[in-house]
C-alpha cells in the first residue's frame, strides 16, 4: 500500500489508498499508481506521463525503455487504466490530524481545496497576515484573530485593520478615552477634550492670571484671586484708594494720609489719621511746651496737660521774674535819667536857655514811671485772664479728645460687627473639600488621620479636619473639626458660634452625597488660650463632630449605579460652615 503525505503534480499518486493499488496500475520508475498513465509498447509497462518525460531528457544517459532497454520503444497514454486508478478510494492527507474522510482519486483535490472540504487541510489566511492554520479555524482567525481583519473602532467607527486599529490609530483616535493627566476623578475623557477638561480640571496647575508669578491648582484660584493674591485689586479702608494689595497693605499703608497710627507722645488718643498728626499735637496734652511766662524768664518746660499745674506751683517765681524784670526796667529808667542830668550840665551856653524845658524832665519821667507801672499792672491782668482762658479751653479739648475716643471705638466696634456680619452671611467662600487617599492602608494599621489646615474665611479662623478610620465605635468610621489657634485670632470675635456639617462625597455623578449624624450646632467656643499657633494633630477640644457616628463600614464598601464612596482607595469630605451674625 502506497503511503504518502501530501498530493504532488510530478510522478505518481502519493495518496494513502484503502486498498492496496493492483501492480498494473503502479509505475516502474517510481514506484507510485500512475499519473497519467503510458503503456510501453515493448515490455508493456505502466509508467507515469512525467516520469516517462524525465527519463526522454537530453541530460539522460540514454533514452532506452527503463525496464527493457529498447533503443527503440514507444508509448501510448492508457485512458481505461487512467480511469481506473481515479476510482480508487484513498485516505485524506490529513488522516493523521484528524480527518476521516475517504474518497475516489478523483475527489481528493476538491476534498483538499474546496473551502468545505477538509476542516484539517493547513491554508494561509485570506487577508494576506502570513498565517498558516488548519481550515477550520480558519473562520475564527479571519473574524476574531487575524491582525488584518477588518474592524471598526469603538470609539469614532472608522474601519481599518485590526493591528492598525488597535496601535497605531488607537494612539491618536480623537474619541479614545484617557485619564486626566492630573489624575483627578475623571478618567474616561475623549482624547480630544482632554484640553477641554484641562480647563476645568480642578487639579490643573495655572498661573495666577493677576501676574503675580503663583502657579496653582485650578480648584484653589478663585480664593487665590479673590483673597491672597498680593497683586489682588483692593481698596485702602482709610483713604480708598484703589490698587494691588501688596501695594496697598506695603508701602501705601506706610504714606497713607488716612492710616490711624497712635499719638508720637502715647497719650489717650490712640488712633489719629497720619495727615492730622500735625494738628493732634497742638491740642495733645503730653505735647512739651514753653512756660507762658518764658518773655520774663522762667525757662522750664512741660507737658502741655500739666502747664495749669505749672503756673500754680511757680507763681511766686514768675512774679519773681516779673519784678525782677521791673527792677530792670526801673535801672535802666535811672541810667537814661543820669545820662539826661550830665547832658544838661554840659550844655552851652544858647543850649542853657532850654533849662526851662529840661526842668520838666522830671515831671516827664515821673509820668512815665506811672504809666510803666500802670502798664505792668495791665499786663500782669491780661495774662491772668489769658491764663483762665486757656485753662478753660485745655478742659474744653480734654473733652473733646474723650469724646473722640469715644466715638473712634464705637466706629472700631460697628466697622469689625458689620465685616463680621458680612463674612457670616453670604460671603462665604466656597466649601473645603479635603481627600483621604490609602483609606485601606489607614483603616487596617489605625491610623488617626489630619488634613491640612484651613480658614472659614480670609484672614478666618484655623481649622483642620480629623479622621480615625477604625473609629471609636466597631463598625463605624468617626470624624471631628478641630479648631486650631490661628494668626487672625485677635482680630476676630469669640465665642464663636455657627453651624457645620461634613459630607462623605458621593464619587458616582449626579447622585446625593452621604450627611453624617454628627453636626456641630450654634454653640459658643471661646478663643484658644494664648501661646504659640497649635499645630496639626494638637486637639483642642473643639468637637463639631460626635466622634462615635458617621457612616457605617457597610456603607462605605457597598458600590451601587447610584452610589460610590469609596474609590481608587480613597475617600472626599466636604466641609460645610455659616458663621452667625453678631448681634
Amino acid at each position: 500500500m502506497a503511503i504518502a503525505t501530501t498530493p504532488n503534480d510530478v510522478g505518481g499518486y502519493e495518496y494513502q489508498f484503502v486498498d492496496t493499488p493492483s501492480d498494473m496500475f503502479v509505475c516502474k520508475i517510481c514506484q507510485y499508481p500512475s499519473r497519467e498513465p503510458h503503456l510501453s509498447g515493448c515490455c508493456g509497462h505502466t509508467f507515469c506521463k512525467s516520469c516517462l518525460e524525465a527519463a526522454k531528457r537530453p541530460t539522460t544517459i540514454t533514452k532506452a525503455c527503463p525496464i527493457c532497454r529498447d533503443e527503440e520503444y514507444t508509448t501510448m497514454p492508457n485512458k481505461q487504466v487512467d480511469r481506473a486508478i481515479r476510482s480508487l478510494r484513498v485516505f485524506c492527507t490529513n488522516k493523521e490530524k484528524g480527518c476521516e474522510w475517504q474518497g475516489e482519486v478523483n475527489d481528493i483535490i476538491n476534498h483538499l481545496e474546496n473551502s468545505n472540504g477538509c476542516q484539517f487541510e493547513d491554508v494561509t489566511c485570506s487577508n494576506d497576515c502570513g498565517k498558516c492554520l488548519q481550515r477550520q479555524y480558519l473562520t475564527g482567525h479571519v473574524e476574531d484573530e487575524c491582525v488584518r481583519r477588518k474592524v471598526d473602532c469603538q470609539y469614532c467607527h472608522i474601519t481599518g485593520e485590526h493591528q492598525f486599529i488597535e496601535g497605531e490609530h488607537k494612539r491618536q483616535c480623537p474619541k479614545f478615552p484617557i485619564a486626566c493627566p492630573n489624575k483627578c476623578e475623571a478618567d474616561n475623557i475623549p482624547r480630544e477634550d482632554i484640553d477641554k477638561h484641562r480647563k476645568m480640571c480642578p487639579l490643573e496647575e495655572i498661573t495666577c492670571p493677576n501676574d503675580c508669578g503663583m502657579t496653582l491648582q485650578q480648584q484653589y484660584l478663585t480664593t487665590h484671586v479673590k483673597m491672597e493674591c498680593p497683586r489682588l485689586k483692593v481698596d485702602c479702608q482709610y483713604c480708598h484708594i484703589t490698587g494691588e494689595h501688596q501695594f496697598i497693605e506695603g508701602e501705601h499703608k506706610e504714606q497713607c494720609p488716612k492710616f490711624p497710627i497712635a499719638c508720637p507722645n502715647k497719650c489717650e488718643v490712640v488712633s489719629v489719621p497720619r495727615d492730622d498728626v500735625e494738628e493732634h499735637m497742638k491740642m495733645c496734652p503730653l505735647e512739651l511746651i514753653q512756660c507762658e511766662y518764658h518773655v520774663v524768664g522762667c525757662e522750664e518746660r512741660m507737658a502741655r496737660k500739666d502747664q495749669k499745674k505749672h503756673n500754680k506751683e511757680k507763681m511766686e517765681e514768675h512774679l519773681s521774674f516779673t519784678t525782677h524784670q521791673l527792677t530792670n526796667t526801673q535801672r535802666d529808667l535811672n541810667t537814661t535819667k543820669q545820662q539826661l542830668a550830665t547832658t544838661c550840665q554840659n550844655l552851652t551856653k544858647a543850649e542853657k536857655e532850654h533849662i526851662t524845658l529840661a526842668a520838666n524832665t522830671d515831671e516827664v519821667l515821673a509820668k512815665l514811671e506811672t504809666k510803666f507801672q500802670t502798664k505792668i499792672t495791665e499786663i500782669e491782668t491780661a495774662a491772668q485772664k489769658r491764663i483762665t482762658e486757656l485753662e478753660t479751653k485745655l478742659e474744653q479739648k480734654t473733652q473733646q479728645i474723650e469724646q473722640l475716643i469715644f466715638d473712634s471705638n464705637i466706629f472700631w466696634y460697628n466697622t469689625v460687627k458689620y465685616q463680621a456680619s458680612k463674612l457670616s452671611s453670604g460671603d462665604q467662600v466656597v466649601p473645603v473639600i479635603v481627600k483621604m487617599s490609602e483609606y485601606t492602608k489607614k483603616k487596617s494599621g489605625g491610623v488617626q488621620w489630619y488634613s491640612d489646615s484651613f480658614y472659614t474665611h480670609h484672614k478666618g479662623y484655623k481649622m483642620c479636619l480629623y479622621v480615625y478610620a477604625t473609629g471609636y465605635i466597631s463598625g463605624y468610621m468617626s470624624v471631628q473639626l478641630y479648631l486650631m489657634k490661628g494668626p487672625y485670632d485677635d482680630r476676630l470675635r469669640w465665642p464663636l458660634k455657627g453651624h457645620c456639617e461634613v459630607k462623605l462625597l458621593n464619587q458616582s455623578s449626579n447622585s446625593e452625597h452621604h450627611l453624617g449624624n454628627g453636626k456641630y450646632q450654634n454653640i459658643g467656643h471661646k478663643r484658644i488660650a494664648s501661646g504659640p499657633v497649635v499645630t496639626i494633630g494638637e486637639r483642642c477640644n473643639f468637637y463639631m463632630w460626635y466622634s462615635n457616628q458617621f457612616i457605617p463600614y457597610e456603607h462605605l464598601h457597598k458600590i451601587t449605579p447610584t452610589r460610590q464612596y469609596l474609590k481608587d482607595d480613597s475617600i472626599f469630605l466636604q466641609v460645610d460652615y455659616k458663621l452667625e451674625k453678631l448681634e
